[in-house]
Formats: structure tokens, sequence, C-alpha cells
């Protein structure tokens, strides 16, 4: 069934009374779904009232996220122990049936970390929210590429990462360094 009737039980005790049913709409496939909600009372001077319901099933779908940049972060060369920055993407399904989160990648683990995530996302707005890490080995313009796995009938959806490693700056300060008094060219002694 892709309705369900829900709340408190109807009573109207008296003539005129008014009272709310509520319907719930949770559909298990795709396409349109129509069906009558028949209220029977005991009115002998009305017949039952026929209200029709309709509604769309749509499969699971995630929210398209947009460029995900994490803009400019200090470059550590091979170490990882330095500067990163880390990102909470939220993964959304906008559609009415559950979506299956089953497995996740990027394409260059030398500058972005994922984790490895395994979910089920509710419909209707569900969230889940997957940690990204930039943390660049070199510098300049370091574009990724983060690919979801997902129980949608396009099984992969594919998002761009972008992050700019910077080189630290060194700045010498000018230090007057003094070194005690050597003898030099002393008779015996090597220079």
């Amino acid at each position: 069934t892709f309705l369900r009737i829900t709340g408190p039980p109807l009573t109207l005790a008296r003539s005129g009374g008014v009272d709310t049913i509520f319907v719930e709409f949770r559909p298990r496939n795709t396409g349109l779904f129509t069906a009558a909600l028949t209220v029977e009372h005991n009115d002998p001077a009305r017949t039952a009232v026929a209200v029709a319901i309709s509604g769309t099933g749509k499969a699971p779908e995630m929210s398209p996220i947009s460029m995900v940049d994490f803009g400019a972060v200090r470059s550590v060369g091979l170490a990882r122990s330095g500067n990163q920055r880390t990102i909470e993407i939220p993964i959304v399904n906008s559609g009415t049936d559950t979506l299956f989160v089953t497995g996740t990648s990027v394409d260059d683990t030398e500058q972005f970390t994922v984790p490895s995530v395994s979910a089920e996302i509710p419909p209707q707005g569900g969230e889940r929210l997957l940690s990204v890490t930039f943390h660049p080995t070199r510098n300049g313009q370091l574009p990724a590429t983060l690919s979801i796995e997902t129980s949608r009938p396009t099984a992969t959806e594919t998002f761009s990462l972008r992050g700019t490693g910077i080189r630290p700056k060194v700045s010498p300060t000018p230090r007057l360094v003094l070194f005690d008094t050597i003898t030099v060219n002393l008779p015996g002694a090597e220079n």
C-alpha cells in the first residue's frame, strides 16, 4: 500500500463538527498513484463521502552538490601531518524512497581524503554528512572528483572538488651573529 491513515481516530460527536484525516503518502515505486478515500458516516440523509487522492512516486535522488572549493591551504610536501581543511558535504535525498549509499571515493587520494561510507538516507529531505579533507602535498590549484555510489538508477554520482596548495612562506630574520676571537696563521698550526 502507498497510503496510510495516520493520527487519532475520528469522533464527530455534534452536528456540523469538523475533524481532520491525516493521510501519509509513501510509494514504493515511481509513477502516478491514485486512490479514493471514502468516509462513511451515520447521517441517513447523505451518502458516504469519497475524496480523490493522488501522488507521484519519485526515485531516490541526490540533491545536486555544486563545486566544493576548499580554498587556499598551505602545502606540506609529502608529510600528511601538516595543514589541512575538512568540509562536511551534505548528501540529501529528495526522492520518495530510501537512498542507499554503497560507497564513496575520490580520484586524487594524494590531495584529498574521503571515508568509505555505507548509509541509508531517508526520503524527502533525509541527509547524511560526508567529511572530505583536503591536505595538499604540492602547490597550485588541485582539482579532484568525488564519486558517490548509490541505489539510484544511475548508480554513481560524481562531483567536483577543488583546493589550492600554497607554498609555506619563509621569512628569514637578519640576526647579528658574534664569533669568538680566532687566532690564525700561528706557526705549527693548520689553517
